[in-house]
């Protein structure tokens, strides 16, 4: 209550925005900025151009003060846009054929490569929205460098007894309440940025037992829908989704046609493949790979395509040299991987979405029988049980 009274002394630095509520209808919020004294605040202003430039530049600058606090105020604000869909954020939803395939890697390329072409860093976003891992990634680092709008773990995480507690009723959000919260937190990542990319976790199916598998929560974070009432709120157009898979010839395309029915099934559009961590000789070389992969695509499906084949970067595994190799991998990743065709496939699907109205798809959990009620259960309550009883990181 004390952030919403303003200060005693001014001047001072407010966040003004509007809240919505589950019948719809918004409230004004407004919230003060107490941490940011008017003294510092009169002082940046009466600051030179070079030296608020170099304020801005140091870790305790108002700039990056305020930004703090608004990523953390955010989550209860609403930002409401006026965008077309031509206009909003382009949205790139990146799945792997199974866990530990190299998603945060082919993001972490595709954002490198995107500031290579000449993307600004404030224009670029990257966002989790659901994870098994909270542990700090290199993806996250490489961000925080370059002060890209990173969300490392979005609103769903599937902790320790998140499945059985779900299946018990004791999880205090629903399938469709879970999908809600990875929307809109993807939108608040989208919002005044040119490119955004979307990680996904594990495998397709994932959270599939809970009604948020990988294809749901793509089209929960898809383009929503401009409208001037609310019947269409909870509507948005599909993203496409970039899969990643592995190495191989026969069960790397074996696993991108089953996980890209997949996708498809549920009404998301795929843009291609990019197979990931490619050895650089022997029978299953990079080269060979991509040979015969490419030649399938041609043969069997022209309609996608591969767009790259990366070879597997040792440099950039865990540890704190990592970051150092970011640099090397991003040039090595540009040179193996089409990002411009990924980013005018993209486009073209958003283009096609934008007058498409078959593509319009109402965000919604699968139906679920309805259970008694049972009393729901904190995450730390449902988590300290699974480990009591030895259930693994992720369960």
């Amino acid at each position: 209550q004390r952030a919403r009274i303003p200060p005693s002394e001014l001047p001072c630095l407010a966040l003004v925005g509007c809240q919505r509520h589950d019948d719809g209808s918004l409230t004004n919020n407004i919230r003060y900025l107490r941490k940011i004294t008017s003294s510092r605040l009169m002082q940046q202003l009466n600051m030179s151009n070079d030296q608020q430039a170099s304020l801005e530049s140091s870790p305790t600058s108002i700039q990056k003060e305020v930004r703090k606090v608004v990523y953390e105020q955010e989550e209860t604000l609403l930002f409401p846009t006026t965008e077309s869909t031509d206009s909003q954020a382009l949205r790139i939803f990146v799945a792997g054929d199974k866990s530990s395939v190299g998603k945060s890697s082919i993001c972490l390329g595709l954002l490198g490569s995107f500031m290579n072409m000449g993307y600004p860093p404030e224009s670029l976003a990257y966002i989790k929205p659901a994870t098994q891992s909270e542990e700090t990634q290199l993806i996250e680092v490489f961000c925080e460098k370059h002060a890209i709008k990173c969300v490392p773990i979005g609103p769903l995480v599937y902790y320790r007894g998140f499945t059985r507690a779900f299946l018990a009723g004791e999880v205090p959000e629903s399938s469709g309440e879970l999908l809600q919260k990875c929307g809109d937190a993807v939108d608040r990542a989208a919002r005044g940025k040119q490119v955004v990319l979307i990680d996904g976790v594990g495998f397709p199916a994932v959270g599939s037992i809970c009604g948020t598998s990988n294809a749901h929560v793509a089209k929960a974070c898809g383009y929503p829908i401009v409208s001037t009432d609310n019947s269409l709120r909870r509507q948005r157009k599909a993203m496409g989704v970039l899969l990643v898979g592995g190495s191989g010839v026969g069960a790397a395309v074996d696993s991108y046609n089953l996980n890209a029915t997949y996708f498809m099934h549920n009404h998301v559009p795929v843009l291609g493949a990019v197979f990931n961590k490619l050895s650089v000789e022997g029978f299953y070389s990079l080269e060979n790979c991509r040979e015969q992969v490419s030649r399938y695509f041609d043969q069997y499906q022209p309609q996608a395509r591969p767009f790259g084949f990366v070879p597997l970067y040792p440099a950039i595994a865990k540890g704190p040299e990592a970051i150092d190799n970011v640099q090397d991998y991003i040039q090595i990743f540009q040179t193996q991987v089409d990002v411009s065709g990924i980013r005018e496939e993209a486009l073209r699907i958003r283009s096609r979405l934008a007058t498409d109205l078959d593509s319009i798809v109402a965000v919604e959990a699968p139906e679920k029988a309805s259970t008694p009620k049972t009393q729901k259960k904190a995450r730390t309550e449902i988590e300290q049980s699974a480990i009591l009883a030895g259930a693994a990181p992720s369960a």
